[in-house]
């Protein structure tokens, strides 16, 4: 919890299920194939990414295995943070894309350089320019978020900077 707000983030629930979920597993291995398993049996999600990103067939099909158990998640946990009167905050990178806007009273979006954007991905997840880029484009284009989004924070600058225009629209909130 920060700034009092309970976080819930999809992708670490993306990652939760496909580790944790025999429903899940079933369901990629019935549309991905034995190959994105390693021999013991464990979801090789470099192997799946690798496969998905340039296989637009398949990443629909993943994210139609993925989205209903993530939007139960997120779902409970609006419900609990009601019921607790607390703050929810939730990270779902693919929020315009699956719809999901009209769960939440606010939507801020995160925005940042594209050339930014490649390249802390890169960083982050070890990927190379062009895995990145394909993951980059199947997502709408964060111009577009930025138009249908309550409020927008620049993330061009350092993380002390973005977490400070956190702060301050928190404060607005409050």
């Amino acid at each position: 919890m920060r700034l009092g707000a309970r976080i819930v983030d999809a992708d670490v629930i993306v990652h939760y299920l496909s580790s944790n979920d025999p429903t899940v597993l079933f369901a990629i291995k019935a549309v991905a194939g034995d190959e994105v398993f390693k021999p013991s049996g464990v979801l090789d999600r470099a192997a799946l990414a690798e496969r998905a990103f340039a296989d637009k067939a398949l990443l629909k099909q993943l994210e139609q295995i993925f989205h209903p158990p993530v939007l139960a998640v997120i779902e409970a946990n609006i419900v609990a943070a009601r019921q607790a009167n607390q703050h929810l905050v939730c990270v779902v990178p693919l929020l315009y894309e699956g719809n999901y806007q009209g769960l939440f009273d606010q939507v801020w979006v995160v925005t940042v350089r594209h050339e930014n954007q490649i390249e802390r991905l890169m960083a982050r997840s070890g990927l190379s320019r062009e895995r990145a880029e394909d993951i980059i484009s199947a997502q709408m284009l964060l111009s577009d978020k930025e138009l249908l989004a309550d409020r927008v924070l620049d993330n061009n600058e350092s993380l002390p900077d973005l977490c400070q225009a956190v702060r301050n629209l928190w404060e607005d909130l409050n």
